[in-house]
């Protein structure tokens, strides 16, 4: 299993030709959808209800199956990721053909068994800044969620941003800033994170179009 980039900082900073890359490797799509209809873009997409599993390394055929709203024509991507001081985790993730927008669902079975939500939370700057990035706190507030049944703590979402100011690039103008919105959904003892990343110019329709439409449809599916 190879230790990745940060979490949600391949698509995010650098485009799409580098969410196909993590640790210096190809990651290749397990399935691509078709292109989006002509004039359609990626700020109002056409969601549909989709099913899909996250593998780890010890996965049973039943665990890590959920459903959500999807755009179409977006790559679909997995990986397996290692955290210092947190377990690994499964990503699922779903990336505009542009690279602009990505959804992503993570994993981490049997996480409450040794940690809780804010070990999570606490080390966020470390996971998603990376080298030469920076990370800026946002909304963290509760959410109630009605479409299952509470687990050992309270779901909770979370806003940030990321700066990339690139430590190479030869203008202050070449700064790159992206929005961050995830929603963390306690499930028995598994932790999932539902989150959208959007160029943060368009954070507002990433949150109307995008994320608010999606985290609320997240399931886990027995």
């Amino acid at each position: 299993m190879m230790l990745a980039v940060p979490l949600f900082l391949v698509a995010a900073l650098v485009g799409f030709a580098l969410v196909r890359t993590v640790a210096g490797e190809s990651v290749l799509p397990t399935e691509v959808a078709g292109a989006p209809a002509p004039g359609q873009g990626v700020g109002s997409p056409t969601l549909d209800l989709a099913s899909d599993r996250a593998v780890g390394a010890d996965t049973e055929p039943t665990e890590g199956r959920f459903e959500l709203m999807l755009p179409e024509g977006w790559g679909r991507f997995q990986e397996q990721r290692q955290y210092p001081e947190l377990p690994d985790s499964s990503i699922t993730r779903y990336v505009s053909e542009d690279g602009s927008s990505t959804v992503a669902v993570e994993w981490f079975a049997d996480y409450f068994q040794e940690h809780s939500v804010d070990d999570y939370v606490s080390r966020l700057p470390e996971l998603t800044a990376g080298s030469g990035g920076q990370f800026v706190p946002g909304l963290d507030v509760p959410v109630e969620t009605d479409r299952e049944q509470a687990g050992p703590e309270p779901a909770r979402e979370l806003t940030y941003r990321l700066v990339d100011s690139g430590l190479l690039r030869e203008s202050a103008g070449a700064e790159q800033r992206r929005t961050v919105y995830v929603r963390l959904l306690p499930r028995d003892d598994d932790l999932w994170l539902v989150s959208v990343s959007v160029d943060t110019r368009s954070e507002t329709v990433g949150r109307t179009e995008l994320f608010n439409q999606i985290a609320p449809s997240f399931t886990t599916l027995a």
